[in-house]
């Protein structure tokens, strides 16, 4: 056996050591693992802030706007990084790059050695490999699926599922806290994004869609401004795009600041009720996740996105109220199962508009939509939650919810968006019937490179 190939980017690893799965499998399997580790920290680290230092809302704010800052800067970068490498190569790299900060925050907990500032440059770290990898991820589902011959939509709602089944695990474990620390706990988090890894090595190499020759003559930030237009001039992906910026300087900043002070703060709890509330949100979007799965595709799907956002209104509303114990999770229930709506609809709908070629630019735009609103969200409802209480700071962003649904249902087309089959070019635009561009069909490069790999792989 010549093991110096397994250090050889374009070659499989493991392919020696366990036969060839179903890649399909193992995206979903490497999704899962690097999701219960973000599940498990997402739990930590706000305890940490909020509970072990106990410090006031403007610092959980600021250190839950840390968390998220560099994505705004860096996740379209990421995405023009995404589009001119091998997606596989790029994943594997980042989640190694993700144990050091987990191992580095596991030894500062076993040495007793915890700070607010150890904490922010943990969140930064995160924050900077997570606008990499978040991108890399997503763009590497569209031709996977394609070259496995799964709907895209199906495909996409399994990785919803996926994702927040694994923060699911995650959370279980983070429910321990109390009684086990930190330490230990980022170490199992390390483990799940070990799997990760060997996931992602299983899986075939995905080439970029045009040569590194054309992806070296251009910068970066050409590329970035082309993936833009093209988000922007494509009626189906800007009103998606819209509502997903408004939604998470609204929606993110109740989750990643208020849930945590209304557990503490409301409810005495500590890192078990935070588990569980959280748990209990994922736990909606997988049973919407799973149901969207076993049925057909959804029609409609831009009147389905409004609804489902209107629901976790809803449910964001009543917590004002501050309801039982009980009832707080199942608020939390229903609006992950909205929220889990919402999401699968708005990556189907963007998925499947985007060109092969710019896929990873606009996935990137997408989720800087989905999550760049968050640091400023977080960062506000800790002033605002400092100036008027937790509970009356619900009231803010559900002003603002109102305001921006309206905008959106009035202004744009989202409403009025329908199924289309995913696009794998965008070089050929056909009108539809109502008046939207929809792009003609040409093969998908990154699925054919799948196929040549798997065609070419060695014998198991």
């Amino acid at each position: 056996m010549d093991h110096s190939r397994i250090l050889d980017p374009n070659f499989p690893m493991a392919s020696f050591y366990l036969p060839r799965a179903n890649e399909a499998a193992w995206y979903y399997i490497g999704l899962g693992a690097y999701f219960a580790g973000m599940g498990l920290q997402a739990v930590l680290f706000p305890w940490l802030v909020a509970v072990v230092l106990q410090l006031p809302a403007t610092s959980v704010g600021f250190a839950q706007m840390l968390s998220m800052a560099p994505l705004p800067f860096l996740v379209l970068i990421g995405g023009a990084r995404a589009d001119r490498t091998d997606l596989r190569r790029q994943l594997m790299m980042l989640q190694s790059l993700v144990l050091v900060p987990y191992l580095g925050l596991s030894l500062i907990l076993a040495f007793d050695l915890l700070s607010y500032s150890a904490l922010i440059v943990y969140a930064l770290s995160m924050g900077v490999l997570g606008a990499f990898v978040m991108p890399a991820r997503d763009a590497a589902l569209p031709a996977l699926a394609r070259a496995q011959g799964l709907d895209l939509t199906r495909a996409v709602t399994l990785a919803t599922g996926a994702q927040f089944g694994g923060q699911l695990v995650g959370f279980a474990f983070a429910a321990q806290a109390e009684w086990t620390g930190g330490a230990p706990l980022m170490v199992v988090a390390a483990a799940m994004m070990g799997l990760a890894l060997y996931a992602t090595s299983r899986l075939s190499p995905q080439p970029p869609g045009k040569t590194q020759t054309d992806a070296g003559a251009r910068s970066f930030l050409s590329e970035i401004n082309e993936g833009l237009l093209a988000a922007r001039r494509n009626p189906r992906v800007w009103p998606v795009i819209t509502m997903l910026l408004g939604s998470s300087v609204l929606f993110m900043g109740v989750f990643m600041v208020v849930l945590p002070l209304l557990v503490r703060d409301v409810y005495g709890g500590s890192s078990l009720e935070l588990a569980l509330l959280n748990s209990a949100f994922m736990g909606g979007v997988m049973v919407t996740t799973l149901t969207l799965a076993q049925r057909r595709p959804i029609h409609f799907q831009g009147r389905t996105m409004m609804l489902s956002m209107g629901i976790s209104f809803l449910a964001m509303g009543l917590m004002r109220l501050a309801p039982p114990e009980p009832l707080l999770y199942l608020l939390g229930l229903v609006w992950g199962g909205a929220a889990g709506v919402s999401m699968s609809m708005s990556r189907a709908i963007v998925q499947s508009a985007a060109a092969p070629e710019q896929r990873a630019r606009i996935i990137s735009i997408y989720q800087l939509a989905q999550m760049g609103g968050a640091p400023i969200g977080s960062l506000l409802i800790g002033f605002i939650i400092s100036a008027i209480g937790v509970l009356d700071a619900i009231l803010v962003p559900m002003a603002g919810i109102v305001i921006l649904w309206s905008s959106v249902f009035f202004l744009t087309p989202l409403w009025r968006i329908e199924r289309e089959e995913p696009a794998p070019s965008a070089a050929i635009e056909v009108p539809a019937p109502d008046g939207l561009l929809m792009p003609a069909s040409a093969p998908d490069p990154r699925a054919a490179s799948i196929e040549r790999a798997r065609d070419t792989a060695p014998p198991v």
